[in-house]
């Protein structure tokens, strides 16, 4: 066993305290495997064009753990506590992604979480509103059962776009398709986006349900939506200490982060502990099999550089542990809460392939603009 815990009063050089704060426990711990030094120049902090005003607090890994217990808050973030039988994340097309850049989301999406996307059943299909006449609403369309849903709609910003649908009605809908075993579903359109007037990239409401629009963005831009998004419905909130995948803005020129923050990676670690994707006691040996994923998938869609990100934090990774095993410290106690990081079995998702497989009035505050 690896000694993982850093007490409170030794913070790590070159961190500031909300940094610390944002991955450690309560009392301070920070398992070895989520900081070194070493990882610093992967990890540096936000850019402005990623913060929003006044968005400058980080939840805690004890308050993450809390949520479960709590209402969803303004951020759209609310979660249930996973479990084997409740682990899955359902990814839906809306009727008009193209295939070919829904099965490339739907394998990022699974590499990037860690757990079982099932992609298999697609029972909804957006029915755009019409571009002239009187009718506004589009509609949400179920051809096998033969229901039709319909959409409220916001005029476009310039003339000749579509109409963007409303989150809030696709919420109303999407809820009605959330299974048993999905802790989160996701669905993606190529429709403009908006809630209240204001155009979305994406949104997240405390029912397990989220959506993200591929209009107008790139594969990686999409991922990034469904990932923030995904990641919402499990319980995280934003992240303002470090460049992050949950950054609250996501700059427009398509720059921002496909790579998790260490407190956020700790979040996502203890998600697949829930979901029994991760044996209690190896979450280093996990963190290392999902950047292995991750790299791969990334490389093999053409997303070069966020693979060798991931690569070289795996190599951090490594290291950092080996380091802790070398300083002869692992007769000490794990951390607060029984996770040390040393290397063990690798994540049951990593070792054994991916499955293909009433909202509350609160949204992610992700990027957006004024509609006319």
């Amino acid at each position: 066993v690896v000694d993982t815990a850093m007490p409170a009063p030794s913070r790590p050089r070159g961190l500031t305290l909300r940094q610390v704060e944002s991955m450690a426990d309560a009392d301070g711990a920070v398992p070895a495997w989520c900081w070194a030094p070493s990882y610093a120049p992967l990890h540096p902090p936000p850019r402005a064009a990623e913060l929003l005003d006044g968005d400058d607090t980080d939840q805690s890994f004890a308050e993450f753990r809390e949520m479960a217990a709590r209402s969803p808050n303004a951020e759209g973030t609310g979660r249930v506590m996973l479990r084997p039988r409740r682990h899955t994340v359902r990814l839906l097309n809306l009727g008009d992604v193209p295939q070919d850049m829904f099965d490339a989301l739907h394998e990022l999406l699974a590499a990037f979480l860690g757990l079982p996307v099932d992609a298999s059943a697609q029972p909804l299909a957006i029915h755009p509103a019409p571009a002239t006449g009187r009718k506004k609403a589009a509609a949400a369309v179920d051809e096998t059962r033969g229901l039709e849903f319909p959409l409220r709609t916001f005029p476009p910003a310039s003339r000749g776009e579509p109409r963007a649908v409303d989150v809030f009605a696709l919420f109303d809908v999407l809820t009605e398709y959330v299974r048993p075993t999905d802790a989160a579903t996701v669905a993606v359109t190529a429709q403009p986006l908006a809630e209240d007037g204001w155009a979305v990239m994406g949104r997240a409401c405390g029912d397990r349900v989220a959506v993200a629009s591929v209009d107008g963005c790139s594969l990686r831009e999409t991922l990034i939506t469904c990932a923030h998004e995904a990641l919402h419905t499990l319980g995280v909130d934003h992240c303002a200490s470090f460049r992050c995948l949950m950054n609250a803005q996501a700059p427009e020129d398509g720059s921002g982060a496909l790579h998790l923050a260490p407190g956020t990676e700790r979040k996502l670690l203890q998600v697949l502990r829930e979901a029994g994707q991760v044996e209690e006691g190896h979450e280093g040996a996990a963190a290392l099999a999902r950047y292995g994923a991750l790299e791969r998938a990334l490389e093999a869609r053409g997303l070069a550089a966020d693979a060798r990100w991931a690569r070289r934090k795996a190599e951090a990774t490594r290291a950092a542990v080996a380091a802790v095993e070398a300083d002869g410290r692992g007769e000490a106690a794990g951390d607060r809460d029984g996770t040390p990081a040393r290397l063990g079995k690798a994540p049951r998702a990593a070792a054994e392939g991916t499955e293909s497989g009433h909202h509350d009035g609160v949204v992610s505050k992700r990027q957006r603009r004024r509609l006319a």
